[in-house]
């Protein structure tokens, strides 16, 4: 009885010991000590896959982070970034100095041109826009074909040459212009604004290089590190949109307009060698050797003798075929609006009683929480990951925008709904540059490095395509009683853009 008994007992023994894998014996072979499984168990901490904690709101398994951890005997140092960063903030900053006072600059100087009306400025603009949609995807495919150093030196010479024949045909322009015949005046005039559209497409060239080819390959494409550089970068492109706008204002009040266009003008041409030579001195530093490695040149074998038109097929073809297209799109939308302070909105403002001082300090306002959205950017998405970040940024603007609109549609007294509806504005302005970033980022990750620049060209030319058919839209509907529908199709653009973001957060 007593042996029967043991017999009876031992399958429940061996059985418990299966289940705490007491042994080795025992243990399955997939299962490590501790009773996890093996490759969770026994896989170095350091070299755990990354979550949604580190860039991915959806809990997606990335790569592990080899750059930085040691794996068994494999061990890659990450260099030292700091100074890295800061070739890139300088050249940044000296570019975007001098591309937003020449950007608040020009309207004015073809203004003063012909003083009587708005026609010059409103040309600029839509040449300016136009140039840009047609030729950015083109840009953007030549330059995956060109090694990274020709494809910044063209970009910013190209920029600086232009500025500068657009500047001296202006100031030729202020000298002369009483004594030109009128076919002269429009051929001078003509050329001068060819000229400065040609700027705008040279300073896309410049952006996407420095912003998006070397910035992800100088952090390597590490989230953290290119969320962080990323941020950077905008504070300054904000910091002197604020700013440089402001000293050529002076310039033109206290100096008149000859003296503010050849200020504009030598800044531009005079900061482009130290600009160059930050990114020169990126590139051939040791240390960021790898950079030159990844930003490899796309091939294009049969492609090499192609034409414009084939590489603005080729770019829009490649662009449509990215899984973050529905991202892209989704930013893209956000062009199609009349809620900032642009050219269609600041004179509405104007014409329900707005001073240009209280105009002045909600812009400004609006500005500072653009740089709140590039302090808040890195904590969010360290502990949010990158898509619930830019899911809360667009979402946030939305209801902001939703708000700002109530007293225009109901119909409110014009000073509740002027004010409210820039307040509105303002804080919408905070989750608007957070989603901004974020895309930014995810097409930085997402797509191939020798596509992303094709990608980039087609993104700018899709934004200026939207922004244009939204001037067009303005220009129909042009009355003040009008501007209700405009805020109308700007919040069905801001929704559309939300949804369509959050189908890609859910669906890829």
């Amino acid at each position: 009885g007593k042996a029967k008994a043991k017999l009876r007992r031992r399958p429940r023994r061996r059985n418990a010991s299966n289940r705490r894998f007491g042994t080795k014996e025992m243990r399955p072979r997939n299962v490590g000590y501790d009773g996890f499984p093996r490759d969770m168990a026994e896989e170095p901490p350091e070299a755990s896959t990354r979550t949604s904690e580190e860039g991915d709101a959806c809990g997606r398994l990335e790569e592990p982070l080899l750059d930085r951890t040691e794996v068994g005997e494999v061990h890659v140092e990450t260099p030292n970034l700091k100074q890295g960063f800061a070739m890139l903030y300088v050249a940044r900053f000296l570019s975007a100095w001098g591309e937003r006072m020449w950007e608040f600059g020009i309207a004015l100087l073809l203004y003063q041109l012909r003083p009587q009306t708005l026609l010059l400025p409103s040309v600029f603009g839509l040449v300016d826009s136009a140039t840009i949609s047609v030729f950015g995807s083109v840009v953007g495919s030549w330059m995956d074909k060109v090694s990274v150093w020709n494809c910044f030196l063209s970009s910013v010479a190209f920029q600086n040459a232009m500025v500068l024949l657009s500047g001296g045909l202006i100031f030729i322009l202020l000298q002369m212009s009483h004594n030109l015949s009128h076919l002269m005046f429009v051929l001078l005039t003509s050329l001068a604004i060819l000229c400065g559209a040609g700027s705008s497409l040279g300073s896309v060239g410049s952006k996407i290089c420095l912003e998006k080819k070397l910035a992800r390959a100088l952090t390597r494409s590490d989230s953290r590190a290119l969320t962080k550089l990323n941020a950077g970068l905008r504070r300054i492109d904000l910091s002197c949109k604020i700013i440089a706008p402001g000293v050529a204002g002076l310039l033109l009040t206290h100096g008149g307009p000859k003296i503010c266009v050849l200020f504009i003008v030598t800044w531009n041409v005079a900061m482009w060698f130290p600009e160059i030579l930050c990114i020169h001195c990126l590139l051939k530093k040791e240390e960021y050797s790898y950079v030159v490695d990844e930003c490899k040149p796309r091939a294009h074998h049969t492609h090499s003798n192609s034409g414009h038109f084939e590489n603005y097929m080729e770019a829009w073809k490649i662009y449509f075929s990215q899984d973050i297209c529905k991202a892209a799109l989704s930013l893209a939308l956000l062009f199609y609006t009349v809620l900032s302070f642009g050219s269609v909105m600041v004179p509405y403002l104007y014409s329900r009683g707005m001073t240009e001082a209280t105009l002045g300090l909600y812009r400004g306002v609006g500005a500072a929480f653009g740089i709140l959205a590039t302090l808040s950017l890195s904590p969010m998405t360290h502990k949010l990951g990158l898509f619930w970040t830019g899911t809360i940024g667009v979402y946030m603007q939305l209801v902001c925008l939703l708000i700002g609109v109530v007293g225009v549609l109901l119909g409110m007294g014009a000073v509740v709904s002027t004010h409210l509806l820039v307040v509105g504005v303002v804080l919408s302005r905070w989750g608007l540059w957070t989603f901004d970033m974020v895309v930014t980022q995810l097409i930085q990750e997402k797509v191939e490095k020798e596509n992303l620049s094709a990608v980039s060209g087609a993104q700018n030319s899709l934004q200026n395509v939207l922004q244009l058919c939204f001037y067009l839209t303005s220009s129909v509907l042009s009355h003040p009683s009008q501007f209700w529908i405009l805020c109308l199709l700007s919040i069905i653009a801001v929704f559309v853009s939300a949804v369509l973001f959050s189908i890609y957060c859910v669906c890829g």
